[in-house]
């Protein structure tokens, strides 16, 4: 880990990333199947909901070590996205934005089935 990801207090997920833990997830399951699936996994790394938006698909939870706005998408009825941005806290933060998306990835795709892109 470099010395920039020390001080990052930004980590966020997108097609295309060069780094393979923050490229977007593609999931084989519906919004409301995948946005359950996310809220328990968020909730149980100690995250709470602040914010809904259905509309949008784009949520905001927030715990200890910051906030994490997540954004899905429809790709398909049966096909969603998921991506998030993490804002830590703290002077520095020693990765723990990409530690907090690889715990959520990571029990994602325990409980959701994962499309390899």
């Amino acid at each position: 880990m470099g010395f920039l990801a020390n001080i990052s207090k930004h980590y966020e997920t997108k097609d295309g990333a060069q780094d393979p833990a923050l490229a977007t997830r593609y999931y084989r399951n519906n919004y409301k199947v995948a946005k359950e699936a996310v809220m328990q996994v968020a909730k149980g790394l100690g995250f709470a909901i602040r914010h809904e938006d259905d509309e949008r698909k784009e949520h905001l939870l927030e715990g200890k070590d910051g906030e994490i706005i997540i954004s899905m998408i429809n790709i398909t009825p049966i096909e969603t996205t998921i991506d998030f941005t993490v804002n830590t806290t703290g002077a520095l933060s020693f990765g723990k934005g990409k530690k907090i998306i690889a715990a959520l990835y990571n029990e994602l795709d325990k409980q959701l089935m994962t499309i390899k892109k």
